[in-house]
């Protein structure tokens, strides 16, 4: 708590403090009031000039001070508590004119005085945002935040009955990791992985089961796989020709007789294909429903007549209306945070892959539901904070059909301007999710390629009499080159085992727009898709039977033994519990 008056020293330090604020921040010292308590009416403040107290206690405004001694307790500008009295002294005045003030703050956040004690729900405060989920405030220094990890670790293993009354420390634990993700690390030495099996697979209590399935993602604990090693779905992006890569998936799902989530690890998307896994990851779909909503998201979406797309277009470079697209895609793939989508048993791996464009260089932004095994990071920036829809959004803005998307700080384009094949990273982060595991079956869907001019009738490019490409000419060429798919997989065809890797992308006898809803060009599309699979027909049932191959038996073994250890764990933990 904050003294309701400070004395001559405490207001020295503020001094100081305003004027390191000044110096770095770029505050102008006159522009800054500050409002001290007064000792007669504590709830109420005089609102002071900063100079003009300067100059009545006969200080230089451009002088900092030393600190004063002190034998018991020196002051310094990261002294825990003398530090946070001082700047939260001066919230409405000083803080607010500051661009990023918690950059100045330990850990990030404003902390508070909560020490860890063994009743931790007890003392938590949340705060909510739009669509994020509530953290906590915490600690204010490592080894208090360490202390509290383990205080919540410490409240799941004293809980000795596993129905509803583990909820609120369950809770308590996420929200501390939501809050505090380094301190995954503290929890896993702890043995929380163990504590949260024990309690997932005991309890009879199906929202407990949610809540300690998202715990243990939290902490990057993942299932072993459903087969003999990962296995990996990615869709390219490609606006409505994601019908073509419908078509593919009908026939898997069709042959294997099982839906697209029961026979895929990790699914990866970009732009059109972040709706597409989007749909059948989460909902858990049957392709024929995904394609059903498909069209009438397409149809929605793709409609615009020429004065108001060319209107949007002069306005905010986007022809069409992009908060009707986001209100249909909120409506589709819904408000869920990623994160939480853990929570539902066999959910795959997603990854939706964005492109950050105001950063320096500019590059790929994953949005995941999962969270990485301790000391296993990515290489790749990433979050899974977000809601479905915004991540989908973000994956398809794609510039001149909608706005660039905002989400905090970060502005996102379609990620197909970088990765419009995104195998390479589907790989990558499933790599790091299951690191002793081999790949056992990559499956690349791409839109559709078409081999020719793109305007028969005016071809641009005439060999015997060469020109130079007008602006948009050169434009589409640039755009042509930045969505190529083929280069990435030209690289994976030569890098991995041919039973492993598989590329469907089917010839296509017109050129179809991104933005095509005519039902004679989507009819079109299906038919060179079918014509595709007939002719490949050995190569998808190579494909389906290497998706249903089951786990070996070794291997089986070997992830009862280690989740039984878990169990064992579990065990001695409460029993050293319950013995003290």
């Amino acid at each position: 708590m904050l003294n309701p008056k400070l004395s001559e020293e405490d207001f020295q330090e503020i001094r100081r403090q305003h004027a390191r604020l000044v110096r770095v921040g770029g505050v102008k010292a006159s522009e800054t009031k500050v409002s001290f308590a007064t000792e007669s009416q504590p709830s109420q403040s005089d609102e002071v000039d900063l100079n003009d107290a300067i100059k009545k206690m006969k200080m230089r405004p451009g002088t900092v001070d030393p600190a004063p001694a002190s034998a018991s307790a020196p002051t310094s500008f990261f002294s825990t508590s003398f530090f946070m009295d001082t700047i939260l002294s001066v919230p409405t005045a000083i803080l607010p004119k500051l661009p990023n003030v918690q950059d100045f703050l330990p850990f990030g956040k404003v902390p508070s005085d909560i020490p860890p004690s063994a009743d931790v729900a007890a003392d938590l405060e949340t705060e909510t945002t739009p669509w994020r989920r509530p953290y906590v405030r915490s600690a204010q220094s490592k080894a208090a935040i360490d202390a509290r990890t383990r205080s919540c670790v410490a409240n799941l293993r004293s809980t000795a009955s596993l129905d509803s009354a583990v909820l609120k420390p369950l809770e308590v634990f996420n929200n501390h990791l939501y809050q505090y993700p380094f301190a995954k690390g503290v929890a896993v030495r702890s043995h929380a992985v163990s504590q949260l099996l024990h309690i997932r697979d005991k309890s009879e209590n199906e929202s407990v089961k949610m809540v300690a399935r998202e715990g243990l993602n939290l902490l990057g604990y993942q299932e072993a796989v459903g087969s003999q090693g990962i296995r990996i779905l990615c869709l390219d992006g490609g606006g409505m020709k994601g019908i073509i890569a419908l078509e593919v998936l009908k026939r898997i799902e069709l042959t294997t007789g099982r839906r697209i989530y029961e026979v895929f690890d990790f699914i990866c998307g970009v732009s059109t294909g972040s709706i597409i896994a989007s749909l059948l990851a989460f909902h858990k779909m049957s392709v024929n429903e995904v394609a059903s909503a498909y069209k009438t998201l397409g149809a929605e979406v793709f409609k615009q007549n020429m004065f108001s797309g060319a209107t949007g277009y002069l306005r905010s470079h986007s022809y069409y209306n992009t908060l009707a697209y986001e209100r249909v895609l909120q409506s589709f793939v819904g408000n869920m945070v990623m994160g939480e989508t853990a929570r539902t048993p066999r959910t795959p791996k997603v990854a939706i892959v964005a492109t950050l464009v105001n950063t320096e260089p500019m590059g790929p932004f994953v949005f995941r539901n999962y969270h990485y095994p301790y000391r296993s990071p990515s290489n790749f920036k990433g979050s899974s904070d977000h809601p479905i829809w915004a991540a989908v959004r973000g994956s398809s803005a794609a510039p001149g059909y909608f706005d660039e998307f905002c989400l905090e700080d970060k502005i996102f384009h379609d990620g197909g301007i970088m990765t419009n094949n995104a195998t390479m990273i589907a790989i990558h982060e499933a790599q790091r999710l299951w690191a002793h595991e081999a790949l056992h079956c990559v499956v690349s869907l791409g839109m559709g390629r078409f081999k020719g001019p793109i305007h028969p009738e005016e071809p641009f490019l005439d060999v015997k009499k060469p020109k130079n490409l007008s602006l948009a000419q050169k434009f589409s060429r640039i755009i042509d080159a930045a969505t190529d798919t083929e280069l990435a997989h030209v690289s994976l065809h030569d890098l991995l085992p041919g039973e492993v890797y598989f590329r469907f992308n089917p010839y296509l006898s017109e050129y179809f727009d991104m933005d095509e809803v005519r039902l004679e060009k989507m009819s079109k599309m299906r038919e060179d898709t079918q014509m595709y699979i007939r002719r490949n027909e050995n190569r998808f049932d190579e494909v389906c039977q290497r998706l249903v191959q089951p786990r070996s038996w070794s291997k089986r073994a070997r992830d009862h033994i280690s989740l039984a250890s878990h169990y064992v764990r579990a065990q001695l933990d409460k029993g050293a519990v319950e013995s003290q």
